[in-house]
């Protein structure tokens, strides 16, 4: 293992990243080199270090889960993985959920049928809601290689080392004065359940334990066919393959003359697992760095690595600004503030794009960036979101009606849209019957329009008056013509995209339907990044088509719209400022950075414990009270208060506000509006930046 003290002054990477970089190109240029990245954010900061050292294509750069998807792909006879499966984006494990649990939504697994559980269960009678948090579940599982066998004594072992034989053991952990005083007055009041309701609580544990371990038993089994896999799913199975077949693990790791790993304080749970492995198949240098302060992906279930029997790599540390702070009113004028301070920099000569504006996630930092840009800064979007959002759920909704007219929620979109531009007016008179304005008239051998799927004619009427014009007679005139002119113009692009794979027809669609000349005709910032959009989308459109996922264009809209495969980050523009969230930054530096929104519930944000949690000690960790009293359950508000869940969540904000204050070389500003109240002062993150500044 190698241990090194590295410095850099590289502006765009921290000393760390860019003295790693220095490493692998030393080792690519004799053998090849894989290097695992926390981020898909830290492997472009990576890429970017190397591409200034001119880096051989030896290197391979990638998350945990990339790499261990490539090497599945490339031996799929051993791994028995598809050659061309995909790895999924945030809710692929939740679509892989809901067809796992077919059985148990239509009551055929034995376990409900022969009355060995009680069907009052926590979330039974909310089922989307048991799905999502089972898929949270499993994912954190999956994560954390605990197997579903492992799942299931835990959860029998759980509830007899927290309850005791009957329920005494329980009573005496509830009563513990330390626990109490820890607890929120919400959990006090689960922490006085009696006898009979801890009964009851115990009874509905052990019931759902055994529901969600046949769960998980029957996603293993889906996953294993699934042409989308999630994240997780893909590193506890490529280990697993890894760890079973030795020979596998020799042909993954042939010619390997180093795996460096990059960010390892945010790193995977199971990478350790993944180092053990290459060193036994003969990898010479295991190089692994990180800093316990710059672990920011609390939420996402990440934890510092290191790698077994050696100690991290300690670097030098490349000086970030001082930071300033400061508090407004609302959040109006701390966007006036930020937006003038940006004017100001740009004026100085400083460039848009070494100015970032960072938030506490995607969501808020889209939030002020939409902000800024309606006070003049050219700000774009999250790499994760689309630019023009309306325009892309237009595109989305033209293609599933070329796909199949008679799909009447999108095809109303496409009416309302620039595409034809209906008022609402005329929208009302395209869904009613339009016998009474055609009493008098009377049509011979009109053609009848072939529905789509077996949708009867009374939920078609809207579809059928659009592609038959029978209800043309109660629009405008010039409506009228807008509608025949998009009858025709419909009719080439569903035989355009008939012939066309689903990728392919996305692209035609974006030229012909005129997306793409709307979007040149924007500021040059913008009009790259509607460019690039449109070249993810397409890219993503090109994954789902080429795995396997879709059959036609509705379904490929249906996997990105829903988030089972997400489009790659988009990259920065030169002219334009950056407004990201906290993860989305991991390795990059800026000359300027403005933290923004570090209020109470935005940053840091609301927190929310699991509502179905997992301890190898005491098995499942359920919220819900299906019995008398408080809506939690005994057992949940006693692991919460007893392990400080909350302080150590806060603790985790606070590092990452550090790790976001650190971004900045130049220039750091921190700004947030309101004031927590007194009994939430802990959460108001930004009183010691402002402390410290006076």
């Amino acid at each position: 293992m190698r241990v090194s003290t590295l410095a850099s002054d590289s502006p765009r990477a921290t000393g760390m990243t860019a003295s790693l970089a220095a490493l692998a190109v030393e080792h690519a240029r004799r053998a090849s080199v894989y290097v695992i990245c926390s981020h898909p954010s830290s492997c472009q900061a990576f890429r970017r270090a190397c591409d200034e050292l001119d880096y051989p294509g030896a290197l391979d750069v990638d998350t945990l889960s990339g790499l261990l998807a490539r090497l599945m792909r490339a031996d799929s006879a051993s791994s028995g993985a598809a050659p061309n499966f995909l790895v999924g984006g945030p809710a692929a494990g939740r679509a892989i959920v809901a067809k796992a649990a077919r059985g148990m939504l239509d009551l055929t697994w034995p376990e409900l049928r022969d009355d060995s559980i009680d069907l009052d269960l926590p979330y039974a009678r909310r089922v989307g809601t048991l799905l999502d948090e089972s898929a949270a579940l499993i994912e954190w599982l999956r994560r954390n290689r605990v197997t579903p066998a492992a799942f299931r004594a835990a959860c029998d072992g759980g509830v007899r080392e927290f309850y005791g034989a009957d329920v005494e053991d329980a009573r005496i952990r509830l009563a513990d004065p330390e626990t109490v005083r820890r607890a929120s007055r919400r959990a006090r009041e689960a922490l006085r359940a009696a006898e009979d309701v801890l009964r009851l609580q115990r009874r509905a544990e052990r019931d759902l334990g055994i529901l969600l371990a046949r769960l998980y038993e029957e996603y293993i089994d889906v996953e294993r066919r699934a042409a989308v896999k999630s994240e997780a799913g893909v590193i506890d199975s490529g280990i697993a393959w890894l760890s079973s077949d030795p020979s596998a693990a020799q042909r993954a790791f042939r010619g390997v003359a180093a795996l460096i790993v990059d960010d390892a304080e945010d790193a995977e749970p199971a990478l350790p697992d993944l180092l053990a492995l290459a060193r036994s198949a003969g990898v010479e240098e295991v190089i692994v760095a990180g800093r316990e302060a710059s672990a920011i992906d609390h939420l996402g279930g990440r934890r510092l690595c290191s790698a077994g029997d050696s100690s991290v790599p300690r670097f030098v540390r490349a000086l970030a600004a001082r930071p300033s702070a400061w508090r407004f009113a609302d959040e109006s004028a701390e966007s006036d503030f930020i937006a003038q301070a940006i004017v100001d920099l740009i004026a100085s000569g400083v460039r848009p794009d070494d100015i970032a504006v960072l938030a506490r996630d995607d969501e808020a930092a889209g939030v002020y960036a939409t902000l800024l840009a309606q006070r003049g800064v050219p700000a774009l979007p999250p790499s994760s979101h689309f630019a023009a959002v309306a325009d892309i759920a237009d595109l989305f909704a033209l293609a599933c009606v070329c796909d199949d007219p008679f799909d009447q929620v999108h095809l109303l979109r496409v009416l309302a849209s620039p595409l034809v531009g209906l008022s609402d007016a005329s929208l009302f008179a395209l869904c009613s019957d339009p016998a009474p304005q055609r009493q008098l008239s009377l049509e011979i051998d009109a053609a009848q329009p072939v529905r789509g799927g077996s949708r009867s004619a009374g939920f078609t009427r809207l579809a059928e008056n659009v592609l038959s014009g029978a209800a043309d007679v109660g629009l405008p005139e010039e409506t009228r013509r807008s509608m025949s002119a998009l009858r025709e113009r419909m009719s080439t692009w569903r035989t355009a995209c008939a012939r066309l794979s689903p990728p392919d027809a996305l692209r035609y669609l974006i030229v012909d339907a005129g997306f793409d000349a709307h979007w040149r005709q924007a500021q040059p910032h913008m009009a790259e990044r509607f460019g690039a959009d449109a070249s993810r989308l397409a890219r993503a459109f090109d994954h789902a088509w080429s795995s396997g996922a879709c059959r036609n264009l509705s379904e490929a809209v249906a996997l990105i719209e829903d988030g089972v495969v997400a489009p790659d980050p988009a990259v920065g523009v030169a002219g334009a400022i950056a407004c990201e969230g906290v993860v989305a930054v991991k390795g990059t530096r800026f000359a300027h950075v403005f933290v923004a929104g570090v209020a109470r519930e935005r940053f840091p944000r609301v927190y929310i414990p699991r509502a179905l949690a997992f301890s190898r000690t005491f098995g499942l960790i359920v919220r819900e009270n299906v019995a008398a009293g408080p809506n939690q359950t005994a057992k949940f508000a006693w692991y919460y208060a007893k392990f400080g869940a909350k302080r150590r969540y806060l603790e985790g904000e606070r590092r990452v506000l550090a790790y976001a204050a650190s971004r900045g070389t130049v220039s750091t500003t921190l700004s947030g509006f309101g004031k927590a109240p007194f009994w939430a002062a802990e959460e108001d993150l930004l009183a010691m930046y402002l402390d410290d500044a006076r």
